[in-house]
């Protein structure tokens, strides 16, 4: 198995979010989502939350799209932009 982080992200619930693609012999190619913290328990904890191939990434990739124009409504309008935002977006 070979492993390539791509970014970590700082995230609220936990130390941070890591991205990475991994290429697995048996399971393919992957990108994965993965939590990770340090405690003085363990030097590292991680815990893998989503794992996709390209096609299902790129619909996730595309979801996350969607989220950061629906955050930017609500960061804009408060609840009301949101819902301008989901009515125009049919969600």
């Amino acid at each position: 198995m070979f492993n390539v982080e791509i970014d970590a992200i700082p995230v609220i619930a936990s130390d941070y979010a890591k991205l990475s693609v991994m290429n697995d012999s048996q399971i393919g190619n992957h990108v994965v989502l993965l939590t990770h913290s340090e405690n003085e328990e363990a030097y590292e904890e991680s815990t893998v939350v989503l794992m996709f191939n390209r096609e299902k990434f790129g619909k996730f990739a595309s979801a996350v799209n969607r989220a950061k124009e629906a955050l930017d409504a609500a960061e804009q309008g408060g609840v009301v932009g949101l819902a301008k935002w989901s009515e125009a977006n049919g969600s």
